[in-house]
């Protein structure tokens, strides 16, 4: 890695950004680079209002983000910083992270409610559709980690699946030597009782599980002999994504899994299995796209 973007967008958890941003770019001998796009909800009452004093408030709530950044970083040369205001905070990150070729955005989880989502998402989901490079979003609250956990598709064989398992691996082993932690890759096999109900326990659904649990073991297998990993902890297991997802990294793992946006109306409501999970999971998650 040759670049860490730092993202603020919370200024109560902007030390735990920092901290783990410089923590990142240290262990890859990376150079460090520290966002904040500010955007206010005055902009949007002012669309409808047209305060008087708008460009002067603008300003102040912009120099005010100067000063706390500047103390924050605490004069390091090295660390280059800038802030800016954007109506849509995603699309300034997303266009740091072009312009400066960086190699993985931090930042923290933005909070997620069902109706608010529905209705207008988090920035979370907008970013993964359009970021250039692995996004590492940080919980809420901190705690200590004991392993990380790739989560791969062993069941679809496309290329373009394929390609997406190998970039999640790749990462996954980096941040577990990294951080010194056990590495654990799990697949999921979707459990048919959610989706034919009592027709899941017939012998021919039966059979179903169990040929598509061997075909992801040696799916997954076959993977992981073709790239030269060799996980502490490998495993296949059937249920909802979802919730098998939040289970394995309950005891405070890092996850990493991947993204292939659904763009436009299909993705507004859908979303993949990646943003479904955001707002469950309680420790770090590390989007590959």
């Amino acid at each position: 890695m040759n670049t860490i973007l730092g993202v603020i967008t919370d200024w109560d958890l902007a030390s735990q950004v920092f901290n783990r941003a410089k923590q990142f770019a240290k262990a890859y001998s990376a150079r460090l680079r520290i966002y904040c796009p500010v955007s206010d909800q005055l902009e949007e009452m002012n669309r409808y209002i047209g305060f008087d004093n708008y460009e002067s408030v603008k300003q102040e709530i912009l120099a005010e983000a100067n000063r706390r950044l500047e103390a924050l970083v605490g004069g390091d040369q090295n660390i280059d910083w800038r802030v800016d205001w954007q109506t849509h905070r995603y699309k300034g990150v997303a266009e740091q992270a072009e312009s400066h070729s960086a190699d993985l955005i931090v930042m923290t989880m933005s909070q997620h409610h069902i109706l608010a989502d529905l209705l207008h998402k988090a920035d979370d989901w907008h970013l993964l559709r359009e970021a250039p490079c692995p996004v590492m979003l940080l919980s809420r609250a901190e705690h200590p980690f004991k392993s990380v956990v790739a989560a791969v598709d062993s069941l679809d064989e496309s290329e373009e699946h394929q390609s997406l398992n190998g970039r999640i691996l790749d990462e996954a082993q980096s941040l577990s030597k990294m951080m010194a932690l056990p590495l654990q890759v799990i697949s999921v096999v979707p459990d048919p009782a959610y989706i034919y109900g009592d027709m899941s326990a017939t012998t021919l659904m039966v059979d179903y599980r169990t040929q598509a649990v061997n075909t992801a073991r040696d799916n997954q297998s076959a993977l992981l002999s073709r790239l030269g990993i060799s996980p502490d902890k490998r495993e296949v297991m059937v249920g909802r994504v979802e919730a098998v997802l939040e289970e394995a990294v309950k005891d405070t793992g890092i996850l990493v899994l991947g993204t292939i946006a659904n763009k436009g109306w299909k993705g507004f409501f859908l979303g993949n299995t990646a943003e479904r999970i955001l707002g469950r999971i309680e420790g770090d998650v590390l989007v590959v796209n």
